[in-house]
């Protein structure tokens, strides 16, 4: 029973995470694209992510930020996200990011409650 109560919890928390993503993919006109995210919070924070797995797949571990005019080395920061785009070089970065965050979102239900 106690693992039914977590499989359940975890399936809300991740549902409500992701729901105005798929509702955007769902509800897109035909004659337009979806852009790949949609959220309940900051929508420019998954743009800096996907940004990270794309400078990885363009073979970098190292990130440069793309929304800034100052020059600067690229630094040692959001690895885990370059690294994924090292990784899965072939995937639509967009789709890498969303099934990170539901296999991430997961995770931390089940830390959470162990």
């Amino acid at each position: 029973m106690k693992y039914l109560i977590l499989a359940g919890i975890i399936f809300f928390t991740v549902f409500i995470h992701h729901f105005p993503t798929y509702y955007a993919l769902l509800k897109t006109p035909s004659n337009t694209s979806f852009s790949g995210q949609a959220a309940w919070f900051d929508p420019w924070d998954t743009n800096v992510y996907v940004s990270a797995i794309k400078e990885g797949q363009n073979g970098n571990l190292l990130y440069s930020n793309q929304f800034t005019t100052i020059k600067h080395k690229p630094l040692f920061v959001y690895t885990f996200y370059t690294l994924t785009g090292l990784l899965f070089n072939n995937v639509d970065p967009y789709s890498l990011f969303q099934i990170e965050s539901l296999i991430f979102s997961a995770l931390l239900v089940v830390g959470t409650f162990l």
